[in-house]
């Protein structure tokens, strides 16, 4: 059975590692190997039975081979902790997954081996060629539902370019199938996938087109319709009319029944001053025949109460408002000629005596 040690990569997510590391005992003897891909060297160092012996990079091949250099086994520890030292700086981290690795010994000759995962369905693998000094690549995608396997292989003097060839071929067998795998269905091409999550249709909407229908023409109004709604405007005018002309009807029969009065006044007046005249004048003569045994204070009297008759008769003709009153009642008018006649009456009776 042949014996593998695990590769010590540092940072093995970045596309490129930049140092790898093993350790082991093999090959007949202990052994230490340190790998720089970003720099294309490396060294491999052997300690036997037959002495110390190293393998050093030449010409950007790092490759590892038999180590056939003779060396002292101060030297070697040596020469492996200086190939440590100044790791660099991370790289870009691109890629899905991780490097991971062994070192095995196939008949006496050291091999190296490199595998990473890209997908679950593609893993890109490469390996040390100690016969030839190259590094032989090879890309493998397994079949799933929505492609087929697919392969492909190569070979490059360095491990860095067979990194860099062999992720440039694995993009290209990915890309076969992943427009088949992001736009497909997989229960439409897996059988046993479709049993277990079936394609449920799609919920369709009610047909929008059904609300389309023929629309209906309004019917014409008959001509007794058009007439009755001609009418209802007019009838309301009517009202109207008929309530403004009573109240018209009423506001004139007042004015008429105030005109009366007031002509009735005026006639009660004007008779209440020819008795007041008539009085004066008799009084006049009376007051002419005994004028020399009547003081003058009672000429004066007699005098200031003519002439008091005189106003209120002016005053009671000028009374007539120029404004025409509120309107009255029947009894309303039948009182104030009643009070008018009494005050016309008393007045007359005053001057007279």
């Amino acid at each position: 059975m042949t014996q593998r040690f695990r590769l010590a990569l540092v940072n093995a997510a970045e596309d490129v590692p930049r140092v790898i590391r093993a350790y082991g005992r093999a090959c007949g003897g202990e052994f230490a190997l340190v790998l720089r891909p970003t720099e294309s060297r490396g060294v491999l160092v052997h300690l036997g039975k037959d002495g110390a012996h190293a393998w050093r990079s030449t010409d950007g091949r790092d490759a590892p081979s038999l180590p056939d250099i003779p060396t002292t086994p101060e030297d070697a520890v040596t020469e492996v902790k200086v190939a440590q030292k100044a790791l660099g700086r991370q790289g870009p981290i691109t890629l899905r997954g991780q490097w991971s690795g062994y070192l095995h010994c196939d008949g006496g000759v050291p091999v190296v081996e490199l595998r990473r995962k890209l997908a679950t369905y593609a893993v890109l693998t490469i390996a040390s060629r100690p016969t030839d000094g190259v590094w032989a690549w090879k890309v493998d995608r397994l079949e799933r539902w929505f492609g087929g396997p697919g392969q492909d292989t190569g070979e490059a003097p360095s491990l860095m370019l067979a990194i860099e060839a062999g992720l440039a071929s694995a993009m290209g067998l990915l890309g076969q199938v992943c427009s088949q795998r992001d736009s497909r269905r997989r229960g439409a091409y897996d059988t046993d996938w479709a049993e277990k999550h079936p394609v449920r249709p799609a919920k369709e909407r009610q047909d929008p087109t059904q609300r389309l229908k023929p629309r209906k023409r309004r019917r014409k109004t008959s001509k007794a319709a058009g007439a009755a709604d001609a009418s209802a405007p007019s009838s309301t005018t009517d009202t109207k009319t008929s309530s403004t002309g009573k109240t018209a009807a009423r506001s004139g029969r007042a004015a008429t029944t105030r005109a009366k009065a007031r002509s009735s006044v005026d006639k009660r007046g004007s008779t209440a001053s020819d008795g007041a005249a008539k009085a004066s004048s008799s009084s006049k003569s009376t007051t002419s025949k005994s004028r020399t045994t009547r003081s003058r204070p009672k000429t004066t009297a007699t005098t200031k109460a003519t002439s008091s008759t005189t106003s209120r008769t002016t005053r009671s003709r000028t009374k007539a408002p120029t404004k025409a009153p509120a309107p009255l009642d029947d009894a309303a008018a039948d009182q104030a000629l009643l009070s008018a006649f009494k005050d016309a009456v008393s007045s007359a009776l005053s001057e007279v005596s």
